[in-house]
């Protein structure tokens, strides 16, 4: 604690400010999900999609060097997905303890074939966005996503396997440190 609080010096006000404005976003997330009890709870899976790849453009929104241009965020649309993808696999894959815990869920409000429809759909956009990214000649990003997907694909496909049973989200969580490998390799 004592080192973020002297790096924060460092870094632009800028960046402090819209990530402020994050944290206050996340905070009425957590308030709604608290006080008001939805017919559908797909805003739960839908905002922590977006809070999260919000999060992931905050850095260069707030640089004073770059702007954000059309093609940043066609970049990180296909991280969307997989963000998307990932959430509906794990309310997928957690339906049966949310409803004995009575915690809301995507999968439980519009069911299971349903949602594993919605992830087949999710599949189908990310693929297509994976495709425009090749023609923009993106190999580097086109990997990291496409490994990325595999994971998360393969998640969905062997779900009845005893591995993938015990360690989906472990599997899951971990797909979102690929990028990071990228930039340490």
């Amino acid at each position: 604690m004592i080192i973020v609080s002297e790096l924060l010096f460092f870094l632009p006000i800028k960046t402090i400010l819209l990530g402020a404005l994050l944290g206050l976003v996340v905070l009425a997330y957590f308030l709604t999900i608290h006080f008001i009890k939805w017919e559908s709870v797909f805003h739960k899976e839908l905002m922590i999609a977006v809070v999260y790849c919000t999060g992931l453009i905050i850095t260069p929104l707030s640089s004073e060097a770059s702007s954000m241009h059309w093609e940043n965020i066609f970049m990180l649309s296909p991280m969307f997905l997989l963000v998307m993808a990932n959430l509906l696999l794990f309310a997928q894959k957690d339906i049966s303890f949310d409803e004995a815990s009575n915690f809301p869920s995507a999968s439980q409000s519009i069911g299971y074939k349903t949602t594993a429809k919605i992830i087949q759909v999710i599949w189908l956009l990310f693929l297509t966005n994976l495709s425009f990214l090749l023609l923009y000649e993106n190999i580097g990003i086109t990997i990291i996503y496409s490994l990325m997907f595999m994971m998360l694909f393969m998640i969905s496909k062997f779900d009845r396997y005893p591995f993938v049973e015990l360690h989906f989200r472990h599997i899951g969580d971990g797909v979102f440190l690929i990028p990071a490998l990228y930039f340490l390799l």
